[in-house]
Order: structure tokens, then sequence, then C-alpha cells
């Protein structure tokens, strides 16, 4: 999987995973928000796979990760698909944004 529970980024709290094929994806950020979701895709260091809903919302959508050797170093593609309307979309645009530049900082710290 891409991320680990002991690689948690603000402003997530608390983060459980299962990286196989049916485990569980569980999110918890402040104010009771909390995303789960199922893996149905796990490559090791390739390819990760999974739904994601929040608590209480009936839309569930999929993540897919892939990571690429671009020469010296990793490319991450990123895709959340399935949403029905265009604001949620947004927002978790903005949210990945800023997911990803703290994964990005958290890489440069581990020293890679």
């Amino acid at each position: 999987m891409w991320v680990a529970t002991d690689t948690v980024l603000p402003p997530t709290v608390a983060l459980e995973i299962e990286p196989s094929v049916g485990g569980i994806c569980k999110l918890i950020m402040p104010g009771d928000f909390c995303m789960t979701g199922r893996c149905s895709v796990v490559e090791t260091n390739k390819k990760p796979v999974y739904s994601w809903q929040w608590r209480d919302d009936n839309e569930v959508t999929e993540i897919k990760v892939l990571f690429t050797q671009a020469s010296a170093q990793t490319q991450v593609q990123l895709s959340h698909r399935g949403f029905i309307t265009k604001d949620p979309k947004q927002r978790h645009l903005e949210g990945w944004h800023s997911y990803l530049d703290g994964f990005e900082q958290l890489i440069v710290n581990a020293g890679f």
C-alpha cells in the first residue's frame, strides 16, 4: 500500500489499513469525519486500488495510485473517480493536493 498506519499526515488523525484484496481502509479526521473503503487491487510497490466512502454519504468512489519508475525517481499518479456531482470532486481535488504535498515532505524528510 502507499500509506501505512505509521504514515499519518495532517489533518488525518488515525489510519487503519489492511493491505490485501478485501482489506479495510479507514481514515479518521478531526470533527468526526471518517472514510472507509476496501482494497480491490494490491500490487506491492506498484498499484493499490480501493473504494472511498465518507460516513453518512451514499457516494462510493474509487482511488487508484500508480507508481512508475522515471529514471532515478518514482512517479506517483493518483486517480479518484466515480463522483456523482462536481462539488465533492472539487473539494477532494483540493484535499489531494494538500495531502500529496505532505506526502512529498514525508519522503524528503525520510531522506529518499
